[in-house]
């Protein structure tokens, strides 16, 4: 079975961050010869929980498919270049992901295979990417203050990351959720997301876009001294009056 992972890093002091600033060019070679690795991406994040045009140069993040979890694993555990990131970084936290819904494309393919007879995820992933076209940069980023606005409200929303390959232009999410009750209630019946997609789409904003819904099978590590996944978890099981408060997590403007 294929597996996702998506780890994060966050690094102290100018020269590991430096460090970590070069390895997005220079760290694909050795993921390459990874054992089980299908396909890998080094991320910057921004600041804040979603886009923003100024880097967070403290954390990065590395998406990887991968053929077995097995396979993740030991790459996550050894001494390879992941490793490497790992020995190097003051905290890490790893997801480990099997998508159950995809549509679009990276770099004209499809690195994502849903599981056929997945069962509803809960807690949920989501991972939304798209390449903005040069001539929409304008009508993108003004959109991004009043979306970001309302994500941040979203108390069901365990963990919201802005990353990307190519800043400005190149940029994803990633963001885990209690339930897809309340993924959809943002996505879809949120006002400024709801028209952001609608004018998106009538006026073609994105180059080549991409969704992936994921269900969470696992965490390793802590970040900002918790487990998003376990306090979702915790919170899709307990009665809605109940429910713990969202993990500022993903606040990764402190670095």
């Amino acid at each position: 079975m294929q597996v996702t992972t998506v780890t994060l890093f966050r690094f102290r002091g100018f020269w590991m961050r430096f460090w970590a600033f070069r390895q997005m060019v220079l760290a694909y070679g050795p993921l390459r010869t990874t054992p089980g690795l299908r396909f890998v991406k080094v991320l910057g994040t921004g600041r804040g929980r979603g886009f923003h045009p100024a880097p967070n140069w403290g954390v990065y993040s590395i998406l990887a498919t991968w053929e077995s979890r097995d396979d993740a694993e030991r790459a996550l555990a050894g001494d390879g270049k992941i490793g490497e990131y790992r020995d190097r970084s003051v905290e890490h936290y790893t997801l480990y992901l099997e998508a159950t819904r995809c549509h679009g494309t990276w770099d004209g393919i499809e690195p994502f295979e849903p599981a056929l007879g997945a069962p509803s995820p809960a807690p949920l992933g989501v991972l939304t990417r798209a390449t903005i076209r040069p001539s929409r940069l304008w009508a993108f980023w003004r959109s991004v203050p009043a979306v970001s606005a309302m994500v941040a409200g979203q108390a069901p929303l365990r963990l919201s990351l802005g990353l990307g390959e190519r800043p400005i232009v190149g940029l994803m999410t990633f963001s885990l959720w209690d339930d897809g009750d309340s993924m959809r209630s943002y996505a879809y019946r949120a006002g400024e997301h709801r028209e952001t997609m609608r004018l998106a789409k009538r006026d073609g904003w994105f180059a080549e876009d991409l969704f992936v819904r994921f269900r969470v099978i696992d965490a390793a590590g802590l970040w900002e001294g918790e487990c998003p996944f376990a306090i979702a978890q915790a919170a899709h099981a307990a009665p809605d009056a109940e429910r713990p408060a969202p993990v500022e997590a993903a606040a990764l403007g402190a670095g």
